[in-house]
Protein backbone atom coordinates (compact mmCIF):
# COMPACT_ATOMS: atom_id res chain seq x y z
CA UNK A 1 0.00 0.00 0.00
CA UNK A 2 1.78 3.30 -1.33
CA UNK A 3 1.23 6.89 0.57
CA UNK A 4 -1.61 7.66 -2.74
CA UNK A 5 -3.66 4.70 -1.16
CA UNK A 6 -3.00 5.39 2.47
CA UNK A 7 -4.29 8.88 1.65
CA UNK A 8 -7.38 7.77 0.16
CA UNK A 9 -8.02 5.70 3.46
CA UNK A 10 -7.19 8.15 5.69
CA UNK A 11 -10.41 9.68 4.46
CA UNK A 12 -12.35 6.35 4.64
CA UNK A 13 -15.65 6.16 7.13
CA UNK A 14 -14.34 3.11 8.36
CA UNK A 15 -12.89 4.03 11.71
CA UNK A 16 -10.83 0.98 11.60
CA UNK A 17 -9.05 2.45 8.63
CA UNK A 18 -8.79 5.64 9.72
CA UNK A 19 -6.61 4.06 12.81
CA UNK A 20 -4.57 1.36 10.37
CA UNK A 21 -3.34 4.69 8.19
CA UNK A 22 -2.40 6.18 11.56
CA UNK A 23 -0.28 3.67 12.67
CA UNK A 24 1.11 3.47 8.75
CA UNK A 25 2.46 6.69 8.43
CA UNK A 26 4.55 6.35 11.79
CA UNK A 27 6.19 3.47 9.89
CA UNK A 28 8.93 3.59 6.63
CA UNK A 29 7.65 3.25 3.48
CA UNK A 30 10.05 0.10 3.29
CA UNK A 31 8.35 -1.23 6.86
CA UNK A 32 5.26 -0.81 5.33
CA UNK A 33 6.39 -3.16 2.10
CA UNK A 34 7.70 -5.87 4.08
CA UNK A 35 4.80 -6.03 6.16
CA UNK A 36 2.42 -5.81 3.66
CA UNK A 37 4.25 -8.31 0.98
CA UNK A 38 4.06 -10.52 4.73
CA UNK A 39 0.40 -10.18 5.34
CA UNK A 40 0.08 -11.44 1.15
CA UNK A 41 2.26 -14.02 1.91
CA UNK A 42 0.04 -17.28 2.77
CA UNK A 43 1.22 -19.21 5.63
CA UNK A 44 3.94 -22.58 5.28
CA UNK A 45 2.06 -25.33 4.35
CA UNK A 46 2.61 -28.07 6.76
CA UNK A 47 4.30 -30.85 5.11
CA UNK A 48 2.38 -33.51 4.18
CA UNK A 49 2.74 -37.21 6.02
CA UNK A 50 4.56 -39.83 3.38
CA UNK A 51 1.49 -41.53 4.65
CA UNK A 52 -1.07 -39.58 2.63
CA UNK A 53 -2.53 -41.81 0.39
CA UNK A 54 -5.80 -39.90 -0.07
CA UNK A 55 -7.79 -41.51 1.69
CA UNK A 56 -8.95 -42.36 5.69
CA UNK A 57 -6.31 -45.04 6.00
CA UNK A 58 -8.19 -47.00 9.27
CA UNK A 59 -11.39 -47.60 6.39
CA UNK A 60 -8.04 -48.74 3.75
CA UNK A 61 -6.45 -50.80 6.19
CA UNK A 62 -9.93 -52.75 7.15
CA UNK A 63 -10.91 -53.30 3.56
CA UNK A 64 -7.38 -54.31 2.45
CA UNK A 65 -7.40 -56.75 5.16
CA UNK A 66 -10.29 -58.15 4.39
CA UNK A 67 -9.38 -58.62 0.71
CA UNK A 68 -6.11 -60.82 1.61
CA UNK A 69 -8.11 -62.77 3.68
CA UNK A 70 -10.49 -63.16 1.17
CA UNK A 71 -8.41 -63.62 -1.94
CA UNK A 72 -5.53 -65.48 0.13
CA UNK A 73 -2.75 -63.16 -0.62
CA UNK A 74 0.18 -62.81 1.55
CA UNK A 75 0.70 -59.39 3.53
CA UNK A 76 4.19 -58.65 2.03
CA UNK A 77 5.44 -55.34 3.05
CA UNK A 78 5.46 -54.06 -0.83
CA UNK A 79 1.72 -55.58 -1.45
CA UNK A 80 0.08 -54.14 1.88
CA UNK A 81 1.49 -50.92 0.69
CA UNK A 82 0.07 -51.40 -2.95
CA UNK A 83 -2.87 -52.21 -0.98
CA UNK A 84 -3.52 -48.81 0.99
CA UNK A 85 -2.12 -46.34 -1.80
CA UNK A 86 -4.74 -48.21 -4.49
CA UNK A 87 -6.77 -45.40 -5.79
CA UNK A 88 -10.39 -45.93 -4.45
CA UNK A 89 -12.17 -46.24 -7.66
CA UNK A 90 -9.83 -49.77 -7.85
CA UNK A 91 -10.81 -50.91 -4.17
CA UNK A 92 -14.88 -50.54 -5.57
CA UNK A 93 -14.47 -52.04 -8.71
CA UNK A 94 -16.53 -55.09 -9.12
CA UNK A 95 -13.35 -56.98 -10.57
CA UNK A 96 -11.56 -56.42 -7.27
CA UNK A 97 -10.65 -60.24 -7.39
CA UNK A 98 -8.20 -59.66 -10.14
CA UNK A 99 -6.22 -57.91 -6.27
CA UNK A 100 -4.16 -60.59 -6.56
CA UNK A 101 -3.19 -59.97 -10.20
CA UNK A 102 -3.10 -56.02 -9.48
CA UNK A 103 -0.26 -56.41 -7.10
CA UNK A 104 2.01 -58.61 -9.30
CA UNK A 105 1.48 -55.95 -12.07
CA UNK A 106 2.20 -53.14 -9.72
CA UNK A 107 5.74 -54.90 -8.58
CA UNK A 108 6.16 -55.30 -11.97
CA UNK A 109 5.83 -51.51 -12.70
CA UNK A 110 8.04 -50.60 -10.06
CA UNK A 111 10.92 -52.72 -10.59
CA UNK A 112 11.19 -51.54 -14.26
CA UNK A 113 10.29 -47.60 -13.73
CA UNK A 114 12.94 -47.94 -10.38
CA UNK A 115 15.72 -50.16 -12.17
CA UNK A 116 15.76 -47.77 -15.07
CA UNK A 117 16.03 -44.35 -13.09
CA UNK A 118 19.51 -44.31 -13.90
CA UNK A 119 20.77 -43.46 -16.60
CA UNK A 120 21.97 -39.73 -17.80
CA UNK A 121 20.96 -38.00 -21.06
CA UNK A 122 24.37 -37.91 -22.77
CA UNK A 123 26.01 -34.63 -23.85
CA UNK A 124 27.26 -35.83 -26.80
CA UNK A 125 25.80 -35.05 -29.95
CA UNK A 126 23.71 -37.91 -31.53
CA UNK A 127 25.88 -39.84 -34.32
CA UNK A 128 25.19 -37.96 -37.76
CA UNK A 129 23.53 -40.68 -39.92
CA UNK A 130 23.65 -38.37 -42.97
CA UNK A 131 26.88 -38.97 -43.02
CA UNK A 132 27.46 -41.85 -46.36
CA UNK A 133 30.56 -42.90 -45.00
CA UNK A 134 28.50 -43.88 -41.14
CA UNK A 135 28.00 -47.57 -42.69
CA UNK A 136 25.40 -48.15 -38.97
CA UNK A 137 22.96 -46.30 -40.57
CA UNK A 138 21.32 -44.53 -43.57
CA UNK A 139 18.16 -43.23 -41.97
CA UNK A 140 18.73 -39.64 -40.63
CA UNK A 141 17.08 -38.70 -37.13
CA UNK A 142 15.68 -35.22 -36.50
CA UNK A 143 18.63 -34.24 -34.35
CA UNK A 144 21.05 -35.12 -37.41
CA UNK A 145 19.18 -32.95 -40.50
CA UNK A 146 18.02 -29.68 -39.56
CA UNK A 147 14.75 -30.23 -40.54
CA UNK A 148 11.16 -30.16 -38.33
CA UNK A 149 11.79 -29.84 -35.14
CA UNK A 150 10.36 -31.75 -32.68
CA UNK A 151 7.31 -30.45 -30.37
CA UNK A 152 5.46 -32.05 -27.70
CA UNK A 153 2.20 -31.34 -28.40
CA UNK A 154 2.64 -33.03 -31.49
CA UNK A 155 5.53 -35.79 -31.25
CA UNK A 156 3.12 -38.32 -32.76
CA UNK A 157 2.92 -36.70 -36.18
CA UNK A 158 4.82 -38.61 -38.90
CA UNK A 159 7.16 -35.49 -39.44
CA UNK A 160 8.11 -35.44 -36.04
CA UNK A 161 8.91 -39.38 -35.78
CA UNK A 162 12.29 -40.62 -34.93
CA UNK A 163 13.91 -43.00 -36.65
CA UNK A 164 15.25 -45.93 -35.31
CA UNK A 165 19.57 -47.34 -36.10
CA UNK A 166 18.94 -50.46 -38.53
CA UNK A 167 20.45 -53.39 -36.85
CA UNK A 168 19.98 -52.35 -33.23
CA UNK A 169 15.71 -50.78 -33.76
CA UNK A 170 17.22 -47.45 -31.23
CA UNK A 171 16.97 -44.84 -31.16
CA UNK A 172 19.73 -41.86 -29.50
CA UNK A 173 18.75 -39.61 -26.99
CA UNK A 174 17.95 -36.05 -27.69
CA UNK A 175 20.08 -33.24 -26.94
CA UNK A 176 18.06 -30.87 -28.22
CA UNK A 177 15.83 -31.85 -25.05
CA UNK A 178 18.73 -32.20 -22.37
CA UNK A 179 19.56 -28.53 -23.91
CA UNK A 180 16.27 -27.17 -23.15
CA UNK A 181 16.09 -28.60 -19.26
CA UNK A 182 19.51 -27.35 -18.53
CA UNK A 183 18.69 -24.01 -19.89
CA UNK A 184 15.22 -24.68 -17.75
CA UNK A 185 17.09 -25.48 -15.10
CA UNK A 186 19.48 -22.43 -14.70
CA UNK A 187 22.25 -24.83 -15.21
CA UNK A 188 22.22 -26.78 -12.46
CA UNK A 189 21.34 -29.18 -10.12
CA UNK A 190 18.14 -28.66 -8.99
CA UNK A 191 18.41 -29.40 -5.22
CA UNK A 192 22.65 -28.48 -4.40
CA UNK A 193 22.83 -25.93 -6.99
CA UNK A 194 25.73 -27.31 -8.76
CA UNK A 195 26.80 -26.22 -12.18
CA UNK A 196 26.94 -28.13 -14.73
CA UNK A 197 24.98 -30.66 -13.72
CA UNK A 198 24.04 -33.90 -15.79
CA UNK A 199 20.17 -34.68 -17.10
CA UNK A 200 18.41 -37.46 -16.14
CA UNK A 201 14.87 -38.65 -17.10
CA UNK A 202 11.92 -39.32 -14.53
CA UNK A 203 10.06 -41.70 -16.74
CA UNK A 204 12.35 -44.46 -18.26
CA UNK A 205 13.56 -43.76 -21.58
CA UNK A 206 14.45 -47.32 -22.21
CA UNK A 207 10.19 -47.54 -22.18
CA UNK A 208 10.20 -46.34 -25.72
CA UNK A 209 13.95 -46.37 -26.93
CA UNK A 210 12.98 -49.32 -29.36
CA UNK A 211 9.49 -49.85 -30.84
CA UNK A 212 9.97 -53.79 -29.00
CA UNK A 213 9.94 -51.81 -25.60
CA UNK A 214 7.44 -49.47 -26.63
CA UNK A 215 4.85 -52.41 -26.89
CA UNK A 216 6.41 -54.19 -23.52
CA UNK A 217 5.54 -50.34 -21.62
CA UNK A 218 2.35 -50.56 -23.41
CA UNK A 219 1.24 -53.70 -21.79
CA UNK A 220 2.13 -51.78 -17.83
CA UNK A 221 -0.04 -48.59 -18.48
CA UNK A 222 -2.83 -50.38 -16.67
CA UNK A 223 -0.59 -50.14 -13.74
CA UNK A 224 -0.94 -46.41 -13.53
CA UNK A 225 -4.83 -46.84 -13.63
CA UNK A 226 -4.60 -48.90 -10.51
CA UNK A 227 -2.59 -46.22 -8.50
CA UNK A 228 -4.31 -42.98 -9.67
CA UNK A 229 -7.57 -43.59 -11.10
CA UNK A 230 -8.89 -43.56 -14.71
CA UNK A 231 -8.69 -39.61 -15.24
CA UNK A 232 -5.38 -39.42 -14.19
CA UNK A 233 -4.37 -42.51 -16.31
CA UNK A 234 -5.80 -41.31 -19.22
CA UNK A 235 -4.11 -37.88 -19.25
CA UNK A 236 -0.52 -40.37 -18.75
CA UNK A 237 -1.31 -42.39 -21.91
CA UNK A 238 -2.16 -39.12 -23.83
CA UNK A 239 0.92 -37.80 -22.76
CA UNK A 240 3.14 -40.78 -23.48
CA UNK A 241 0.84 -42.19 -26.31
CA UNK A 242 0.00 -45.41 -24.47
CA UNK A 243 -3.38 -44.92 -25.41
CA UNK A 244 -3.63 -47.63 -28.19
CA UNK A 245 -0.75 -50.27 -29.36
CA UNK A 246 -1.34 -48.81 -32.54
CA UNK A 247 0.07 -45.55 -31.94
CA UNK A 248 3.06 -46.17 -29.93
CA UNK A 249 6.01 -43.56 -30.68
CA UNK A 250 9.56 -44.00 -30.15
CA UNK A 251 11.38 -41.07 -28.06
CA UNK A 252 7.48 -40.48 -26.65
CA UNK A 253 9.34 -39.88 -22.96
CA UNK A 254 12.01 -38.27 -24.23
CA UNK A 255 11.61 -34.71 -23.87
CA UNK A 256 12.56 -31.66 -21.35
CA UNK A 257 8.95 -32.20 -19.21
CA UNK A 258 10.27 -35.63 -18.48
CA UNK A 259 13.98 -34.81 -17.28
CA UNK A 260 15.50 -32.88 -14.18
CA UNK A 261 18.84 -31.71 -13.70
CA UNK A 262 20.99 -33.12 -10.62
CA UNK A 263 24.36 -34.16 -9.62
CA UNK A 264 25.44 -37.62 -10.44
CA UNK A 265 25.46 -38.10 -6.35
CA UNK A 266 22.16 -36.86 -5.83
CA UNK A 267 20.57 -38.71 -8.56
CA UNK A 268 21.98 -42.26 -7.45
CA UNK A 269 20.43 -41.99 -4.24
CA UNK A 270 16.82 -41.17 -6.29
CA UNK A 271 17.40 -44.37 -8.25
CA UNK A 272 17.82 -46.00 -4.86
CA UNK A 273 15.17 -44.48 -3.18
CA UNK A 274 16.71 -42.81 -0.54
CA UNK A 275 14.94 -39.78 -1.30
CA UNK A 276 12.29 -38.18 -3.80
CA UNK A 277 10.48 -35.08 -5.28
CA UNK A 278 7.35 -35.09 -3.51
CA UNK A 279 4.71 -32.92 -5.72
CA UNK A 280 2.80 -30.30 -4.19
CA UNK A 281 1.06 -28.32 -7.12
CA UNK A 282 1.16 -26.25 -10.56
CA UNK A 283 0.55 -22.91 -10.50
CA UNK A 284 1.11 -19.59 -12.79
CA UNK A 285 4.40 -18.15 -11.82
CA UNK A 286 4.82 -14.97 -9.31
CA UNK A 287 7.93 -13.70 -11.55
CA UNK A 288 7.14 -12.89 -14.87
CA UNK A 289 7.86 -11.48 -18.22
CA UNK A 290 6.64 -10.21 -21.08
CA UNK A 291 5.31 -14.55 -21.41
CA UNK A 292 3.09 -16.27 -19.17
CA UNK A 293 4.96 -18.84 -17.33
CA UNK A 294 4.03 -21.98 -14.83
CA UNK A 295 6.13 -23.58 -12.46
CA UNK A 296 5.75 -26.66 -10.89
CA UNK A 297 6.35 -26.97 -6.96
CA UNK A 298 7.89 -30.05 -5.05
CA UNK A 299 9.03 -30.93 -2.15
CA UNK A 300 12.41 -32.74 -1.42
CA UNK A 301 11.73 -35.89 0.78
CA UNK A 302 14.35 -38.39 2.43
CA UNK A 303 12.19 -41.83 2.50
CA UNK A 304 11.81 -43.33 5.30
CA UNK A 305 12.71 -47.70 6.17
CA UNK A 306 12.01 -49.32 9.30
CA UNK A 307 15.13 -50.48 10.96
CA UNK A 308 13.60 -54.32 10.94
CA UNK A 309 13.14 -54.19 6.97
CA UNK A 310 17.04 -53.27 6.47
CA UNK A 311 18.31 -56.69 7.25
CA UNK A 312 21.15 -57.08 4.58
CA UNK A 313 20.87 -60.58 5.29
CA UNK A 314 17.43 -60.76 4.43
CA UNK A 315 15.83 -62.34 1.28
CA UNK A 316 12.78 -61.18 -0.56
CA UNK A 317 10.17 -59.25 1.00
CA UNK A 318 9.43 -58.86 4.56
CA UNK A 319 5.90 -59.12 5.93
CA UNK A 320 3.20 -56.56 7.61
CA UNK A 321 0.90 -58.34 9.11
CA UNK A 322 -2.29 -56.69 9.39
CA UNK A 323 -4.00 -59.03 11.94
CA UNK A 324 -4.14 -57.63 15.51
CA UNK A 325 -2.93 -59.14 18.84
CA UNK A 326 -5.08 -59.23 21.69
CA UNK A 327 -3.56 -55.76 22.72
CA UNK A 328 -5.00 -54.49 19.36
CA UNK A 329 -1.59 -54.25 18.31
CA UNK A 330 -0.07 -55.68 14.52
CA UNK A 331 2.90 -55.44 12.72
CA UNK A 332 1.38 -52.87 10.36
CA UNK A 333 0.34 -50.68 13.02
CA UNK A 334 3.90 -50.47 14.36
CA UNK A 335 5.44 -49.96 11.55
CA UNK A 336 2.74 -46.60 10.72
CA UNK A 337 3.58 -45.28 13.86
CA UNK A 338 7.14 -45.78 13.47
CA UNK A 339 6.41 -43.98 10.56
CA UNK A 340 4.91 -41.26 11.99
CA UNK A 341 7.13 -40.54 14.74
CA UNK A 342 10.06 -40.47 12.54
CA UNK A 343 8.35 -37.74 10.56
CA UNK A 344 7.83 -35.60 13.53
CA UNK A 345 11.95 -35.45 14.16
CA UNK A 346 13.92 -33.61 11.85
CA UNK A 347 13.95 -36.55 9.23
CA UNK A 348 16.87 -34.35 8.19
CA UNK A 349 19.72 -34.23 6.87
CA UNK A 350 20.84 -37.51 6.63
CA UNK A 351 18.97 -40.53 6.30
CA UNK A 352 21.16 -44.21 6.83
CA UNK A 353 21.81 -46.50 4.29
CA UNK A 354 21.64 -50.37 5.03
CA UNK A 355 25.70 -50.66 5.15
CA UNK A 356 24.98 -47.77 8.09
CA UNK A 357 27.10 -44.54 6.31
CA UNK A 358 24.70 -41.40 6.91
CA UNK A 359 24.13 -39.21 3.70
CA UNK A 360 24.08 -35.35 3.23
CA UNK A 361 23.65 -33.55 0.36
CA UNK A 362 24.28 -29.81 0.74
CA UNK A 363 23.98 -26.89 -1.24
CA UNK A 364 26.57 -24.06 -0.94
CA UNK A 365 23.63 -21.19 -0.38
CA UNK A 366 20.87 -22.74 1.59
CA UNK A 367 23.05 -25.13 3.76
CA UNK A 368 22.07 -29.08 4.43
CA UNK A 369 19.14 -30.62 1.73
CA UNK A 370 16.48 -31.34 4.27
CA UNK A 371 12.95 -32.59 3.84
CA UNK A 372 10.47 -30.40 3.20
CA UNK A 373 12.95 -27.87 1.27
CA UNK A 374 10.98 -26.43 -1.86
CA UNK A 375 11.99 -27.26 -5.30
CA UNK A 376 10.09 -25.04 -7.93
CA UNK A 377 10.52 -25.98 -12.02
CA UNK A 378 9.60 -23.32 -14.24
CA UNK A 379 7.62 -24.23 -17.68
CA UNK A 380 7.14 -21.92 -20.60
CA UNK A 381 3.83 -23.70 -20.73
CA UNK A 382 1.18 -25.08 -18.54
CA UNK A 383 0.43 -28.28 -20.92
CA UNK A 384 4.34 -29.31 -19.95
CA UNK A 385 4.52 -28.25 -16.63
CA UNK A 386 1.26 -30.39 -16.58
CA UNK A 387 3.31 -33.23 -17.60
CA UNK A 388 6.22 -32.84 -16.11
CA UNK A 389 3.72 -32.97 -12.54
CA UNK A 390 1.75 -36.10 -13.78
CA UNK A 391 5.19 -38.11 -13.83
CA UNK A 392 6.82 -36.64 -10.84
CA UNK A 393 3.35 -38.08 -9.07
CA UNK A 394 4.27 -41.39 -10.39
CA UNK A 395 8.16 -40.94 -9.46
CA UNK A 396 6.71 -39.87 -5.87
CA UNK A 397 4.56 -43.31 -5.53
CA UNK A 398 7.05 -45.29 -6.34
CA UNK A 399 9.80 -43.86 -4.26
CA UNK A 400 7.49 -44.20 -1.43
CA UNK A 401 6.57 -48.18 -2.14
CA UNK A 402 10.28 -49.13 -2.77
CA UNK A 403 11.77 -47.47 0.43
CA UNK A 404 9.10 -48.24 2.82
CA UNK A 405 8.30 -51.81 1.79
CA UNK A 406 12.22 -52.55 1.48
CA UNK A 407 12.25 -53.59 -1.89
CA UNK A 408 14.74 -50.76 -2.43
CA UNK A 409 17.67 -53.41 -1.56
CA UNK A 410 15.90 -56.54 -2.45
CA UNK A 411 16.14 -56.34 -6.28
CA UNK A 412 18.97 -57.43 -8.38
CA UNK A 413 21.36 -55.33 -10.12
CA UNK A 414 21.40 -57.55 -13.03
CA UNK A 415 18.08 -59.26 -13.61
CA UNK A 416 17.16 -59.80 -17.17
CA UNK A 417 14.09 -60.65 -18.92
CA UNK A 418 14.57 -64.19 -17.98
CA UNK A 419 14.66 -63.70 -14.45
CA UNK A 420 11.65 -64.78 -11.81
CA UNK A 421 11.87 -60.62 -10.70
CA UNK A 422 9.53 -59.90 -13.18
CA UNK A 423 11.51 -57.73 -15.75
CA UNK A 424 10.47 -57.06 -19.22
CA UNK A 425 12.80 -54.61 -20.51
CA UNK A 426 15.63 -57.22 -20.46
CA UNK A 427 19.30 -55.74 -18.19
CA UNK A 428 18.57 -52.92 -15.74
CA UNK A 429 20.09 -49.78 -15.72
CA UNK A 430 21.24 -50.32 -12.55
CA UNK A 431 24.91 -50.41 -12.39
CA UNK A 432 27.13 -51.58 -9.80
CA UNK A 433 28.73 -49.31 -6.71
CA UNK A 434 32.32 -49.54 -8.61
CA UNK A 435 31.17 -48.66 -12.15
CA UNK A 436 28.85 -45.86 -10.14
CA UNK A 437 31.88 -44.03 -8.00
CA UNK A 438 34.17 -43.97 -11.15
CA UNK A 439 30.41 -42.37 -12.91
CA UNK A 440 30.68 -39.74 -9.97
CA UNK A 441 34.43 -38.98 -10.04
CA UNK A 442 34.04 -38.87 -13.71
CA UNK A 443 31.80 -36.00 -13.45
CA UNK A 444 33.56 -33.85 -10.12
CA UNK A 445 36.61 -34.19 -12.45
CA UNK A 446 34.84 -31.91 -15.27
CA UNK A 447 32.61 -30.00 -12.67
CA UNK A 448 33.52 -26.30 -11.98
CA UNK A 449 31.91 -26.23 -8.47
CA UNK A 450 32.80 -28.04 -5.18
CA UNK A 451 31.47 -31.34 -4.80
CA UNK A 452 27.67 -31.96 -4.42
CA UNK A 453 27.77 -33.63 -1.19
CA UNK A 454 29.90 -35.00 1.96
CA UNK A 455 29.66 -37.95 3.62
CA UNK A 456 30.36 -38.88 7.17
Amino acid sequence: MDRMDRMDRATSPDPTWRKLIGILDTMTDTAVKKLTNDLETPPPREMPSILDFGHDLDDRIEKIHGLFQKYYIEPTAHDVLCGLMLHESIITSPVVAELPEWLKGLDRFRRNFLGHLRSPVPEVPSPDFTNPTNTESAKPTLESTGGVKRKGPDVASPENKRSPKPHTGLIPRSTTERDKCVERDGNKCVLTGIKDPEVYHIVPFAWNKSMSNAKKAFNLRHNILYLFGPEFSEAVKADLHLKSDKTLVLGASDYAWNMVSLTPTAHDWWGKAYWGFDPVEVRPSKKTGKKKQWEAVLLFRWTYRHPSLRDEKRKGCPTLNMEKDEAGNSQLGEFLEEVRQWEKGQQAPNIQRPDGDDLFLHNSTTGDVRSGDQVIIKFGSEVDAQRFFRLMQIQWAYIRLHAMSAAAESVSLHDDETSSSGLVFGNLAYVDEQDSQERIQDWLMRATSPPPIRTS
